[in-house]
């Protein structure tokens, strides 16, 4: 939306003034049911799509594929090729749902990674950094510390 910020900004108006529930009447309620990206053509002619959004953007075809963060659907990513004026196909889709599998991987790593530095600073909390007890935060930028036990209690 480089080209034309204004019709970026109208883009998100539509879907900020409709706002639409995955309840079943629309597409993309398919991507939760089974987890699989979609390819959608022949826009004019589908009823369960967001219209004001469909209106707006001017898409002729797009694809959507699932983010999956610990086996769910977590949220959506959405292409289209308005600017190129070609209508997407298979391999769009494909690429976008490769595109989402890596990003919901992303996703769960980095949401893991904040627990386990919340785990280690409640450890920490529990311990009182009291003589003998060592958080180790140097392996993997700390994602896999080291608790060294006090004398006598990793046995």
């Amino acid at each position: 939306m480089a080209k034309d910020p204004g019709w970026a900004e109208e883009i998100l108006r539509a879907g900020q003034r409709e706002p639409r529930t995955l309840d079943g009447s629309l597409l993309e309620t398919q991507i939760v049911r089974r987890n699989r990206p979609l390819l959608v053509n022949d826009l004019a002619e589908r009823e369960n799509l967001h219209r004001a959004l469909v209106d707006s953007s001017m898409t002729r075809s797009y694809v959507a594929a699932p983010i999956v963060g610990w086996g769910q659907v977590i949220g959506f990513l959405h292409a289209d090729c308005y600017h190129q004026r070609r209508n997407l196909d298979a391999l769009d889709r494909d690429l976008l749902w490769m595109f989402c599998e890596g990003l919901g991987t992303l996703i769960t790593r980095a949401t893991a990674l904040d627990e386990l530095a919340r785990l280690r600073r409640e450890l920490g909390r529990l311990a009182g950094g009291g003589p003998g007890w060592r958080i180790d935060n140097s392996v993997d930028g700390g994602a896999g510390a080291d608790v060294v036990l006090p004398h006598g209690w990793d046995e």
